[in-house]
């Protein structure tokens, strides 16, 4: 082996000259892995066998083997390549004068990598039946305070809703147990709203009913009907007569809670007619619709006519004669919408403001009977606030009237509920 000295202006100086023995070359072979499967040759830069593994290739320099490598390591088609199901691996030593080239059995690396991926499953194995005795051994701790929880909802699938768990175990367990506890809490207070609600609707439907048979409102009526038989009107004590049974009877409705939207203008028409007769027909009604469909949607029933019964008797003068209640009927955003105006004297503001608040203040949970009486007592009917409170009762909260009135110009109050669609 040899190497050019060059001068540092770059001209030839010499050559060094490097002297190696074939066994030195092969004490270098026996410290490496390859020659346990595989073998090692150097070869110069024309090909020619300079050392081999194998010494018994050294006696013939042109083995098959060597040509076949030899040629392709030549060619330059890489430093790697697979063939005749062995790997080889070449290098140039030397500043690129000789070439090591490395023949390693495929089945050889195969069966390494095989070794490795056999050492890595087995370190896995070992690390989950670890980890399966450490769960094993922590779950029988958490497993107790779930097995109390079902217990539990057994209980409740009987419908005791009153049982609660205690929160322990690890910080997730207590954590479910604490929602559990919350969701069981949360449907105990649902169960006791609801039958506290249908309750209620009860009673408000009652109270409904009730107001609308009133004395005074009877009284007035038959006083009308006996002084129109005095005059000598027996048509029209018919006509009021057969108005006030049939305005009592859309208003028992069977029964039933519910009614149309034309079942409902047809009783406060049957009203505005019957107060017609007793004060000389002051009341001009008006009903417009936005559509026709809207007459058979459903309503809850009496909720008209007792803020009609507020506008005959407190929204005009004695003295005024254009009494006009106009009654509108749309949908929006939803929801069913009765627009109910009047051209009378207004409210006060004071007086609005106290309304407002009240309405505001109302709740499903806070209907109080004994203050339903004392209105009624009054003279007053149901009133705003009880029409109010009875559609919160039954469509929720967001549902109901507002009141809008400037004095001298007249009084507008808006009813939402829900459609049927809703």
């Amino acid at each position: 082996m040899f190497k050019n000295l060059l001068l540092d202006g770059g001209g030839y100086q010499g050559t060094l000259i490097y002297s190696l023995s074939e066994e030195q070359i092969y004490e270098q072979y026996k410290k490496s892995k390859l020659l346990e499967e595989g073998y090692l040759y150097i070869i110069n830069g024309n090909g020619k066998l300079i050392s081999h593994s194998n010494e018994a290739m050294l006696l013939c320099p042109e083995g098959v083997e060597n040509q076949i490598y030899t040629r392709r390591v030549m060619e330059g088609t890489g430093n790697y390549f697979i063939e005749n199901r062995e790997v080889v691996m070449s290098q140039r030593l030397n500043d690129g004068n000789w070439i090591a080239v490395a023949v390693i059995p495929l089945d050889n690396m195969i069966g390494e990598v095989v070794g490795i991926y056999k050492r890595f499953i087995f370190v896995i194995a070992v690390i989950l039946i670890i980890s399966v005795s450490v769960s094993v051994l922590l779950s029988r701790e958490a497993i107790k305070p779930l097995e109390t929880m079902i217990a539990s909802m057994e209980r409740v699938e009987n419908g005791d809703f009153s049982v609660r768990v205690d929160e322990k175990g690890p910080s997730d367990i207590a954590r479910l147990i604490h929602h559990y506890n919350n969701m069981l809490e949360n449907t105990e207070r649902y169960i006791r709203e609801e039958y506290q609600i249908k309750r209620m609707k009860k009673a408000a439907e009652l109270d409904a009913l009730v107001a609308q048979i009133n004395p005074h409102f009877l009284y007035n009526t038959l006083e009308s009907i006996v002084w129109q038989a005095r005059a000598a009107g027996a048509y029209k004590i018919s006509d009021m007569a057969y108005s006030l049974g049939k305005m009592f009877n859309i208003m028992v409705n069977k029964g039933h809670s519910m009614l149309t939207v034309e079942k409902e203008l047809e009783h406060v028409k049957l009203y505005v007619h019957l107060q017609n007769n007793r004060y000389n027909d002051r009341f001009d009604l008006r009903i417009d619709l936005d559509d026709e469909e809207l007459l058979q949607y459903r309503t809850l029933k009496l909720i008209l006519q007792p803020i009609v019964e507020n506008i005959i008797l407190h929204g005009f003068t004695k003295e005024q004669e254009d009494c006009t209640i106009h009654i509108g009927v749309y949908l929006n955003r939803g929801m069913l919408v009765y627009d109910v105006e009047d051209n009378g004297i207004g409210i006060p503001k004071a007086e609005l403001e106290s309304i407002r608040a009240g309405l505001k203040e109302q709740n499903v949970m806070e209907y109080d009977e004994q203050n339903a009486k004392l209105r009624r007592n009054s003279g007053r009917g149901i009133g705003l606030q009880n029409v109010h409170q009875r559609i919160g009762l039954y469509y929720g909260n967001q549902y109901g009237l507002e009141i809008y009135s400037e004095e001298g110009e007249g009084t507008e109050v808006i009813i939402r509920i829900p459609t049927d669609e809703s």
